[in-house]
């Protein structure tokens, strides 16, 4: 299993964080959601959301599902290998 890279989706206080994991010519991407609070003078992040917050964990998700649907399915070692057959 190799990381290959993290992309983040943030609207207000709610952040979808992608890892990018290479799964031997795979490629699997994993979605987690938080929400940022502050909790004295640092920002932390909860697993804890309210109703108002499922709207906006909604759009998040989108666009990181459509981020995701957009990446390349293989890599370009992948692609060699098959001689260009998917």
């Amino acid at each position: 299993m190799n990381r290959l890279r993290t992309h983040e989706i943030r609207v207000g206080q709610i952040v979808a964080t992608i890892r990018s994991i290479r799964k031997g010519t795979a490629i699997q991407h994993v979605v987690s959601v938080c929400r940022l609070v502050r909790n004295d003078d640092r920002w932390v992040e909860s697993t804890r959301f309210n109703a108002e917050d499922i709207p906006v964990m909604r759009h998040v998700l989108d666009e990181a599902h459509n981020w995701i649907i957009n990446q390349p399915k293989e890599t370009s070692r992948s692609r060699n290998t098959n001689n260009g057959q998917r």
